[in-house]
């Protein structure tokens, strides 16, 4: 099984939302770090559509993918 998180720079009402950080974490990557500890899924893919953030999420995290989304 698979994991998806979608992760956009644009938010309804707050920009940058998912990569705002929180005791020195950004959001995202508490989505990231509870799916990696489950040990459910095989493979986790952030859906994102800001590749700069995503890179450096993949030099954090290298065991998940990227897909990019206009």
């Amino acid at each position: 099984m698979n994991c998806f998180i979608p992760c956009r720079k644009k938010g309804d009402e707050i920009e940058n939302l998912n990569f705002l950080e929180l005791e020195g974490k950004k959001l995202v990557e508490y989505s990231i770090i509870t799916a990696l500890k489950s040990n459910l899924f095989k493979k986790i893919f952030i859906i994102s559509d800001d590749k700069i953030s995503a890179s450096q999420l993949l030099k954090t995290y290298p065991q998940i993918n990227f897909i990019y989304e206009k």
